[in-house]
């Protein structure tokens, strides 16, 4: 090779210092896992039939074209297994401290693995510091943060994961419940680009309107929140509504805790599992998801209701829903006027 090849692209000293520096890096990263038992099997397969194929080259005489052209294939196969575990170990989620669990899920969802890489995540699975999650058209998830609170992701949504007590919000919308029976941890903390949402004891909704003007909406179903950005602290108590638009002003309504706005929350819930509870208590849940009030026709009644013990379930059916069924099951009826659910005797 000419010795002015412009290939060469190192002095023998340069080429030192590389592989010392490449050394270095890969000391620090450590060994990785091994490649799992299945892959080995699939990559020795591969290449036992690249060598084996029929071929015109059979005789033990010197490889032909055609055996090194199957060399060629297998050595291929080995490399494309490898960088493919290599790939899936580099990209795969960290270890790190766990910060929520996914509960349900409505259709698909994904976790950010690198920057433009997602994939799914299933029911049951654990996200890490900093994960970003999305759904798709139709898809909600609800999930449990580790700090206690209950997060409900809404359709076409992206929440980013800050820690076991900050959610930020990128798009779309989300619902949060602190008062699940869980222990009180710090203050949940809803972060956007717009403002901040600190929960003071409280079910909430923070949505993202795309129309314009842009604003950030700022729904409180029970309890109180705390509003924080442009300029200006505002503070919304049950029942109320606040739109923080961008560019500066707020605007301030009331609402109804339940209702025909607040299905998708429930949609988001999961299946309502009443195996072993007393029918108080799924009371207590249905009055929690779907925003009614729930009394009872006399004292005695609610006693009563406090120590049935129900079995059983109730399929997919949402809280709403459910409550007549249950109800039913028990030998009692509900009626239902402008959010109050009154529970007699059949």
């Amino acid at each position: 090779m000419d010795e002015h090849d412009p290939r060469i692209g190192a002095t023998p000293n340069e080429s030192d210092e590389d592989d010392e520096a490449l050394g270095a890096r890969i000391a620090e990263a450590g060994p990785r896992s091994p490649i799992p038992p299945e892959a080995l099997a699939a990559l020795h397969a591969t290449a036992r039939a690249a060598l084996s194929a029929p071929g015109e080259d059979n005789a033990r005489s010197a490889p032909s074209v055609g055996r090194w052209w199957r060399l060629a294939a297998a050595a291929a196969a080995f490399l494309a297994i490898g960088f493919g575990w290599f790939t899936f170990r580099t990209l795969a989620p960290s270890r790190a401290t766990p910060v929520a669990v996914v509960e349900a899920a409505t259709g698909p969802l994904e976790v950010e693995i690198g920057k433009g890489y997602w994939r799914e995540v299933r029911v049951g699975e654990r996200l890490s510091k900093d994960a970003r999650l999305r759904t798709g058209q139709g898809s909600r998830a609800s999930l449990r943060l580790t700090e206690g609170p209950t997060v409900r992701v809404d359709a076409e949504s992206q929440v980013w994961f800050l820690s076991a007590a900050v959610v930020g919000l990128e798009r779309g919308g989300i619902y949060a419940d602190t008062g699940l029976g869980l222990p009180s941890g710090p203050a949940l903390e809803v972060k956007t680009p717009l403002c901040t949402v600190r929960h003071l004891g409280t079910q909430f909704e923070v949505r993202w309107i795309e129309a314009a003007p842009s604003a950030l909406r700022v729904r409180v179903r029970e309890g109180s929140v705390e509003v924080e950005g442009e300029g200006r602290t505002e503070r919304a108590t049950a029942g109320e509504e606040l739109s923080v638009l961008r560019g500066g002003g707020v605007a301030r309504t009331r609402i109804a805790g339940y209702g025909s706005d607040w299905n998708w929350v429930m949609d988001a819930a999961g299946q309502l599992e009443i195996e072993g509870r007393t029918l108080g208590e799924l009371l207590d849940r249905v009055r929690r998801e779907t925003g009614w009030q729930v009394r009872f026709a006399d004292p005695a009644l609610e006693a009563s209701a406090r120590r049935i013990v129900l079995h059983g379930g109730v399929g997919a059916l949402r809280p709403d829903q459910a409550a007549f069924a249950i109800l039913a099951g028990a030998g009692f009826a509900g009626d239902l006027k402008q959010g109050v659910l009154v529970v007699r005797r059949r």
